[in-house]
């Protein structure tokens, strides 16, 4: 009498050639949906890039007396490093000088670079997971508060550098709270987007069994 255990026939036990039979296409579905993830984070990232360049622009426009010589040091040191900025001619010129884009030149290399940095993101990710293992997710409230947190505080340092600065402001005092408290929640609304999307996207991988 056979246990119930046993193999059959061919030598394979029924349960596990039916798991190894998926194994492959849910890694490959999970390493697609990784790399689906880093293209909706690219909104993000530079959605807060964007944002800490305004911030920073305020600080240097209206604290001028320390910052220009620390961006006069650092533009020397970058053409030390990578050489003079040349005009490497992208765009279009007319008669009269003047540099003109079209969708022609701008959209490729927006869906170049997003596409290639997704890939760097991807392939980063990977790596970490493979030196540090993979980290639990933290809640999507969680994430949204610090997001949140964030945006406050870059609101703070805006109103910080409009209250304090060295220069005078054109226009009323209503139109900048509007330009500081509209980019903050608008970098927090695209951080909503993303990060929701990341959540489905681990939703979707335990629902196939390809989270590690």
């Amino acid at each position: 009498m056979r246990s119930g255990n046993e193999s059959g026939p061919d030598g394979l036990m029924p349960n596990s050639s039916s798991q190894d039979r998926w194994f492959i296409p849910r890694q490959l579905a999970g390493l697609a949906l990784d790399y689906l993830r880093w293209t909706q984070f690219l909104p993000m990232l530079a959605g807060w890039a964007f944002f800490g360049l305004m911030i920073a622009a305020l600080a240097l426009i209206n604290f001028q007396d320390v910052a220009m010589p620390m961006t006069e040091r650092a533009l020397l040191l970058a053409e030390r490093l990578f050489g003079p900025f040349d005009d490497t001619g992208f765009g279009q010129t007319d008669a009269a000088g003047a540099l003109h884009f079209t969708d022609e030149d701008i959209l490729p290399w927006v869906y170049r670079t997003w596409a290639l940095l997704a890939l760097v993101g991807w392939l980063l990710g990977m790596i970490w997971r493979a030196r540090f293992g993979a980290r639990p997710p933290l809640p999507l409230r969680r994430k949204l508060i610090r997001a949140a947190v964030a945006a406050a505080a870059g609101v703070g340092l805006c109103l910080f550098s409009w209250a304090f600065g060295s220069e005078t402001f054109q226009g009323g005092p209503i139109g900048w709270l509007v330009l500081f408290f509209g980019a903050g929640l608008a970098v927090w609304l695209v951080s909503l987007y993303s990060l929701s999307v990341s959540a489905l996207i681990d939703r979707i991988h335990r629902a196939i069994g390809s989270d590690r």
